[in-house]
């Protein structure tokens, strides 16, 4: 199965996150933050990785790069979709509001959260 990491990391934690699982599993990785955000994204791969940073705003902790990147997805509904989100010093509930709202930016969009 052929997999994706796309990564948000405005302190390198989450590029290290990635490249973690991306060993793991034999995945490549792709940086959101390099990508031209003009530009619509096709879906190629079996099964995308999600991983960013939750910040503690009012719009559910999702950085808006992210949010945007999401939107720009095509070909969702054909791939399996896994996200991780990391917290920093906070507590690991902190994350759950940021991966619902990935949930539902994604069902948005075509595709499903697994």
């Amino acid at each position: 199965m052929t997999t994706r990491i796309y990564y948000f990391s405005a302190t390198g934690n989450c590029l290290a996150v990635a490249r973690q699982i991306a060993n793991d599993i034999g995945a490549d990785i792709v940086s959101i933050a390099k990508l031209d955000p003009t530009e619509r994204i096709l879906i190629e791969h079996e099964r995308i990785g999600l991983v960013f940073p939750a910040y503690l705003s009012p719009v559910l902790g999702v950085p808006l790069i992210v949010e945007r990147f999401i939107s720009r997805l095509d070909g969702l509904q054909a791939a399996e979709i896994f996200a991780v989100c990391t917290c920093g010093g906070y507590e690991v509930a902190n994350a759950l509001a940021p991966l619902e709202r990935i949930r539902k930016l994604i069902r948005a969009c075509g595709g499903a959260l697994f």
